[in-house]
């Protein structure tokens, strides 16, 4: 319900309604009015109780007597007999009357089917006139077994509609537990049938990899045995070359003799800074250069440190 005073149905119909209320009225709408003073948008009014009885084929005695078992007090005017609906539906010239109605007499059964089975006729001076029982000798004809046979005959009807319902309601909740045992079965059944898939899988890629390992191992033993087979060559043994022994380090130093720069050994050695060429022997106790022995051996310019 959007506005919460209509049905979903009854909501339907508001929309589509001009008023915005339902085909029928609604609540408010009814009592604002008479009892049957009351239409609808399609010009309907409300059908008077008695009509109602009339067509279930009920005397008003009977819902008068249903009534006060639910302690229920059916108003006077729900037993009003409205006028023939042929005069009611002509339209008359100006301000529209009030509907006529006639209340019934002591609140007895008006139907004509029903109140000819209470008529009885009385002759009085040769005349025949209609006399109307009253309610309680309509009471009276209801025997006390007519009362409990429709009592009982109206409990069967609504125990067997309880058991209409509850074999409904049961069978729905096996069709509903059906239904779910059959969606179990499934899930397991598709649980299954991947792992059995997944196990397949997995023991293929085993073997694989067995076998892919046996292959290999073969391979290699089909090499080792193959290798074993050839004679190896003996390998040529090439002649080492004679030790170059390697060239002494000297330490020097740098110096000026007669303004001019050389560098000296700790053996008093004379080299040219630039070349590192031998030059001659220094002398320090006459202070003079030597030339050098014709024997002496050259030495490399890599092999030299100095100092300075």
């Amino acid at each position: 319900m959007e506005n919460g005073n209509f049905c979903k149905g009854c909501q339907a119909e508001a929309d589509k309604s001009a008023s915005g209320c339902p085909d029928c009225g609604s609540v408010e709408g009814r009592l604002a009015t008479g009892l049957y003073e009351f239409k609808d948008p399609k010009g309907r009014s409300p059908v008077s109780y008695v009509k109602v009885l009339d067509k279930l084929k009920l005397s008003i005695d009977s819902a008068m007597e249903e009534s006060g078992k639910l302690n229920i007090n059916i108003p006077e005017e729900h037993f009003v007999v409205l006028a023939d609906a042929k005069e009611k539906s002509k339209k008359a010239k100006g301000r529209p009357k009030k509907t006529g109605a006639v209340e019934a007499e002591n609140v007895t059964d008006l139907f004509a089917k029903l109140s000819a089975e209470g008529v009885e006729e009385e002759i009085e001076d040769g005349e025949e006139r209609p006399v109307k029982t009253s309610s309680k000798q309509t009471k009276a004809k209801l025997s006390e077994e007519e009362k409990a046979a429709k009592k009982a005959a109206l409990e069967q009807e609504r125990a067997l509609k309880k058991a209409e319902r509850e074999a409904k309601l049961a069978l729905e909740r096996e069709e509903r537990e059906a239904k779910r045992a059959a969606e179990k079965l499934e899930r397991e059944a598709k649980r299954d049938a991947e792992k059995q898939e997944r196990e397949a899988k997995r023991a293929a890629e085993k073997l694989e990899r067995e076998q892919k390992k046996a292959a290999e191992k073969a391979a290699k033993e089909a090499d080792k045995s193959s290798q074993k087979s050839v004679a190896k060559p003996e390998p040529v043994v090439a002649p080492a070359p004679a030790p170059v022994p390697a060239p002494a380090k000297v330490s020097v130093t740098r110096i000026q003799i007669a303004g001019k720069a050389y560098l000296k050994s700790s053996s008093n050695i004379l080299y040219d800074p630039a070349t590192k060429e031998e030059i001659g022997i220094w002398d320090p106790e006459s202070k003079t250069i030597k030339e050098l022995p014709e024997d002496d051996e050259e030495v490399e310019e890599e092999d030299y440190d100095s100092d300075a």
